[in-house]
């Protein structure tokens, strides 16, 4: 994480602004709540084409998942790295 940063700022990541814009609007595309939206919408266009095993799938998919995630983070338990402040909110 280091090597992206500025030797003498820590704060201060390399290359242009535009560039660090893109990157955390990109990070952004893989919140909870992006997710949610995206399955929601799935969920509707499924059940409204009667495709209801595709819509039960999918959401066993997505929460199974979901749960995943959170079981490994709980076991691991590792705290994000301290070298940058944290701009978002992760659970």
């Amino acid at each position: 994480l280091l090597a992206l940063r500025n030797p003498t700022d820590r704060r201060d990541p390399l290359g242009p602004q535009w560039l660090e814009e893109v990157a955390r609007d990109l990070t952004a595309l893989g919140s909870v709540g992006v997710l949610a939206l995206v399955t929601v919408g799935a969920l509707v266009y499924l059940l409204l084409a009667r495709r209801a095993r595709a819509a039960g799938f999918t959401a066993v998919a997505v929460g199974g998942g979901m749960l995943l995630t959170n079981l490994l983070k709980l076991g691991f338990g590792r705290p994000r790295p301290d070298l940058v402040p944290h701009e978002a909110v992760v659970y």
